[in-house]
């Protein structure tokens, strides 16, 4: 909705404006601001919302902040909500009820993605709360690693038991088998000695 005339004299051509940053072979246009050419000849610049113009193009920008939203006000981050008082109790022998403390108007639940709404204090409150989470999974996962290898371990234990059983029977007889061959080299050394 750019002027169509500007001090009485009607608009032949609006197109947008070239900034200054546009230097050879790169050709940058501002998308708000608008290059009017006048029937005498004149040039203006004008705004792409409103019929604001000026002679002066640097002076579109600065009043482009009128067409934008107003942001939220956003609390302080290191300010908590007041708190309420418990309700007093209606009778003496009714415990008191908590009253729940106002939420605040910028506290209320956002969409992961609109960080750029978020004050500096909720952005360290989230980063905060993503560590925490981290750190939360992470000791989950060790734990969870352990159980498994106690798990195992375990199986590996109840089914092994059978084949260290057999084992051991077949080495009963070592303690005699010992004995004996003791026997027989106390019999060699006797004989050794005659």
């Amino acid at each position: 909705m750019t002027a169509t005339h500007v001090n009485g004299i009607s608009v032949l051509e609006d197109q947008p404006a070239r900034s200054g940053i546009s230097r050879t072979g790169v050709t940058v246009f501002y998308e708000q601001t608008r290059e009017l050419l006048l029937e005498n000849g004149q040039v203006v610049y004008g705004c792409l919302h409103c019929d604001y113009t000026n002679a002066n193009q640097n002076s579109i920008r600065p009043h482009l902040k009128v067409h934008k939203p107003k942001a939220p006000a956003l609390a302080k981050p290191h300010k908590e909500a007041p708190r309420t008082p418990l309700a007093a109790p209606a009778n003496r022998t009714a415990p008191a009820a908590p009253v729940p403390a106002p939420r605040p108007a910028n506290d209320t639940p956002r969409a992961a993605g609109d960080l750029a709404s978020l004050n500096l204090g909720q952005l360290v409150d989230r980063a905060q709360q993503g560590e925490q989470l981290r750190r939360e999974r992470d000791t989950a996962r060790r734990e969870a690693a352990d159980w498994k290898q106690r798990a195992l371990d375990e199986r590996l234990r109840k089914e092994g038991w059978k084949d260290r059983a057999l084992k051991a029977e077949g080495s009963q007889g070592w303690k005699e088998r010992a004995l004996k061959a003791e026997q027989t080299v106390a019999a060699v050394r006797q004989m050794v000695q005659l």
